[in-house]
């Protein structure tokens, strides 16, 4: 911010926005605070947030942002931001190409496996999968059961490409979310009926 927002403040529209946002998420740990709207308007009732804020934090309650105000608003939104935004995905697909061949080794051989052997919690078809990184004739057996893209491309020896990749993950995600049922019956596995057989 390289001037200082204050009432009639009409052309830093984009700032003033972004202040009441600042505002808006800081009444979470300073609940004194009164709401403003975000409308890039700084009037009253954003020189009022302002003076509330700047008074919950030390600072001389003026009703004006200028460049500490702002730094300290802006800080301690993106701390909130980060604190309850989502936890940081690893990368696991290292490979720079989807395909998997026979016996290539790489992490995402390990998410496969992972998601077949959970499965074969339930359906045998995906027992005693090992956890080797390794896509070995066991896991290619074992993904060959995915034939909702037509069995042809799921045969043993074939390399697995995103097609591929993708139904294993709808696969497992429809059973993620409700294995207590059959994983078949939500609309994304379509034509897996009689493939998958329940343990008994």
């Amino acid at each position: 911010m390289e001037d200082t927002l204050q009432p009639n403040t009409a052309d830093l529209r984009g700032s003033i926005y972004e202040m009441q946002l600042f505002l808006q998420a800081a009444r979470a740990q300073y609940p004194n605070i009164p709401f403003v709207a975000a409308d890039g308007i700084y009037g009253p009732e954003t020189a009022e947030a302002v003076q509330a804020f700047q008074s919950a934090c030390g600072l001389k309650p003026t009703g004006v942002t200028d460049q500490e105000t702002w730094d300290m608003a802006r800080g301690l939104y993106n701390r909130m931001r980060s604190k309850n935004a989502p936890p940081n995905m690893p990368n696991v697909f290292s490979c720079m190409e989807w395909d998997l061949e026979p016996d290539q080794r790489c992490d995402q051989v390990y998410v496969v496996q992972l998601m077949l052997r959970h499965m074969g919690g339930r359906y045998q078809e995906f027992s005693g999968i090992e956890m080797t990184g390794s896509f070995d004739s066991q896991t290619q057996t074992a993904f060959s059961k995915l034939c909702m893209e037509g069995v042809e491309n799921y045969q043993t020896g074939k390399c697995v490409g995103k097609c591929q990749m993708n139904d294993l993950v709808k696969t497992y995600n429809c059973y993620m979310q409700g294995n207590k049922y059959k994983i078949w019956d939500a609309p994304e596995a379509e034509g897996l009926e009689g493939i998958f057989q329940e343990k008994d």
